[in-house]
């Protein structure tokens, strides 16, 4: 049997996969719950690269709880992640929830290109230039094709659906991502990119 999908612009994705799904960016604000939720949920996909991504797993939760925190001191006033950062900008010297905000999406942001260059390599199957650390990395971490079947939970002629999935999950990560980093640098609060 296989996973249940459905059809975003056209292209079949899988439906369990939704949920690393990041929040549509509206009027240039980004939902705090939603983003703290699909920051949770990407953390499940990089358990799926093997044990060489653990100390960027538990860099991103420690953020993630720490954003969490004050998310939830006052839900109503940190509805969006830019409401949230501004109003500790305004009352504290060393904002420690926008270095969180910093710190996560500049782990998000490393995540998302090493998930989009596997993607991209297992597409066009070409050749790729590797440093040697790059090199080290592709032998610690598991094949596309196993990380594919994974996410796409073993079902038979899932990697493309799972490859379409995630390519549109990590095109609206990028567009949250695009928008806290012009947040950020025009906050004077550091750059993500």
């Amino acid at each position: 049997m296989s996973a249940p999908s459905l059809h975003i612009r056209g292209v079949k994705i899988h439906r369990h996969l939704l949920k690393y799904m990041f929040p549509q960016v509206i009027n240039g604000e980004i939902d705090t719950n939603k983003f703290l939720n699909a920051s949770r949920n990407f953390i499940q996909i990089i358990d799926k690269f093997g044990k060489v991504f653990i100390p960027l797993k538990y860099d991103m939760q420690n953020n993630i709880e720490k954003l969490s925190q004050r998310y939830n001191a006052n839900k109503s006033s940190h509805a969006s992640l830019q409401s949230l950062i501004l109003s500790e900008n305004n009352t504290e010297k060393n904002s420690v929830t926008a270095e969180a905000l910093l710190w996560l999406t500049r782990s998000l942001q490393l995540r998302g290109t090493i998930t989009t260059r596997r993607i991209s390599h297992r597409r066009l199957m070409s050749r790729m230039m590797r440093s040697c650390l790059a090199t080290l990395l592709a032998k610690s971490i598991p094949t596309c094709s196993q990380i594919l079947l994974s996410l796409g939970e073993n079902t038979p002629d899932a990697k493309v659906t799972t490859i379409n999935t995630l390519d549109i999950i990590s095109k609206q990560m990028q567009s949250n991502l695009i928008i806290l980093n012009k947040f950020l640098y025009v906050n004077d609060i550091g750059q993500v990119f």
